[in-house]
C-alpha cells in the first residue's frame, strides 16, 4: 500500500473543527484519521505555514557526476569490460567513495547494459569480412576426410573477457583476437 498525504479539502476542515473549539481526538474520530495526525493539522494551522501536504521522499543528487561520471565513461570507452566491483575499486583508489552498487546504478542511468556476447570487432574491417566472405563461398568444398584437427595449438581464448558494458541497442565490441600460428 502507497502512503499518501491527506487532501488539502480534508485538512481544511479538520482545521476549521478544531479552531471551531473541537477537541483532537473528536475531529480525528469524526474525520476517520489518527489522533497524531489531526495534533500535527492543528500545529500547521496555528504556526501560520499552510495547510499544504509536505513533499513525500526527495531527489537524491547522484553521487557520480562531472569529472567522477566522465573518468567512468571513459574508462568504459577504452575496456568495455570492467566489473563493476573493478570500476568501484579504481574510483575508491581515485579518492571517490562508491559502492559498486553506486556505479551499477550510475551504468544503468546511464542506458548501458551488460552485454554476455561479444563481437569481435575485428569482422567489421573490410579485409576480415572479405575472408569471411571467401570462407563462406569455399567452404562446401573442403573434403573432412583431408582436414587434421591439432588440439594443442597454443592460442588461448578462455583467458579473453566475453562480456562488456555498451549503449542498450548496440553490441559490445571487446577486441577479440584470434591468433593463426604459422607452421
Amino acid at each position: 500500500m502507497m502512503v499518501r498525504p491527506l487532501s488539502l479539502d480534508l485538512r481544511t476542515r479538520v482545521a476549521a473543527a478544531l479552531n471551531d473549539g473541537m477537541t483532537v481526538r473528536a475531529a480525528a474520530e469524526r474525520f476517520g484519521i489518527s489522533a497524531a495526525t489531526a495534533v500535527r493539522i492543528g500545529q500547521l494551522d496555528r504556526s501560520g505555514k499552510g495547510l499544504m501536504p509536505a513533499k513525500i521522499g526527495g531527489y537524491v543528487q547522484p553521487i557520480l557526476r562531472g569529472a567522477a561520471a566522465d573518468a567512468v565513461r571513459q574508462r568504459l570507452q577504452i575496456k568495455p569490460d570492467w566489473t563493476v566491483r573493478a570500476l568501484s575499486a579504481e574510483l575508491k583508489a581515485a579518492g571517490i567513495d562508491v559502492s559498486h552498487d553506486t556505479v551499477w546504478r550510475f551504468l544503468r542511468a546511464e542506458g548501458k547494459t551488460f552485454k554476455k556476447t561479444p563481437v569481435a570487432s575485428e569482422r567489421d574491417r573490410p579485409k576480415v569480412a572479405r575472408f569471411r566472405m571467401r570462407w563462406k563461398t569455399h567452404q562446401h568444398r573442403l573434403d573432412p576426410d583431408r582436414l587434421v584437427f591439432i588440439d594443442e595449438t597454443w592460442g588461448k581464448t578462455n583467458m579473453t573477457r566475453t562480456c562488456g558494458w555498451c549503449q542498450r541497442g548496440e553490441h559490445v565490441a571487446l577486441g577479440i583476437r584470434m591468433y593463426l600460428l604459422d607452421f
